[in-house]
């Protein structure tokens, strides 16, 4: 099921679907080497825009890509505010895909390498704060916490930030919190907080792992700085 695509002009015969709709592709732009996700240039379809995210199936992955279609379909009053929007499922390559809205942003990751920040790490706290808030309040435990999957966005009507976070395939809803689980998203923001300053200042004494990721993701799926955006570094120099 692996993808050849490349970074490249697609062939004329090239065409996404979603769902059984045909849709003709402009652009091909692969936005990891280690993994299938792809910007993707289309023609003018209806309300789409000439700009989607598609993110591929990976070989075995059958389970987390229905579990990550779910958690679209559970947390659909997040979408396009702090999760992406998923236009539908289809298939790309002739490999199955989910559809999603572009989130342009910096991650994490890319802002503590940046030389002056444009937002205080109180303000940044904050902000992980209420989209853990707002995941909890919708039932999901978001175990994937990495700074490559969580962005800071700018919001060009009200000149202000925001946070939002991508990536869904170890997202949980287990009905009923049990402790340990609502610590996840509880010590959340914390736990990235530190993540994010121990790259950002890397002399200081590095945080302990976190002792109830231990086992939670998939090493194959950790051991990759990831991302399903387009993480452009708009909001700072480096």
């Amino acid at each position: 099921m692996a993808s050849a695509l490349q970074n490249a002009q697609p062939s004329h015969d090239q065409i996404l679907y979603l769902g059984d709709q045909p849709i003709p592709v402009t652009e091909v732009i692969r936005l990891d080497p280690n993994r299938t996700v792809y910007r993707v240039g289309i023609e003018p379809v209806g309300d789409l825009p000439q700009t989607v995210i598609v993110k591929q199936q990976k070989e075995g992955w059958e389970k987390e890509f229905r579990q990550e279609a779910e958690a679209y379909e559970k947390l659909n009053p997040l979408q396009g505010t702090v999760i992406p929007r998923l236009f539908g499922q289809g298939s790309f390559d002739g490999v199955p895909a989910l559809v999603l809205s572009e989130v342009i942003g910096t991650t994490l990751y890319d802002l503590a390498h940046c030389r002056e920040s444009p937002i205080h790490e109180k303000t940044l706290r904050t902000q992980l704060e209420t989209v853990f808030t707002l995941l909890s309040e919708y039932g999901a435990v978001y175990w994937d916490q990495k700074v490559d999957n969580f962005l800071l966005c700018s919001e060009e009507d009200s000149g202000s930030s925001k946070v939002m976070v991508v990536d869904l395939e170890q997202v949980r809803f287990p009905g009923t919190f049990r402790s340990w689980e609502g610590k996840v998203n509880r010590n959340g923001a914390r736990s990235l907080m530190r993540d994010f300053r121990d790259i950002r200042y890397p002399d200081r004494e590095a945080s302990p792992v976190r002792s109830w990721m231990a086992g939670s993701v998939r090493q194959d799926e950790s051991v990759s700085r990831t991302t399903e955006s387009s993480s452009l570094g708009v909001l700072c120099a480096r």
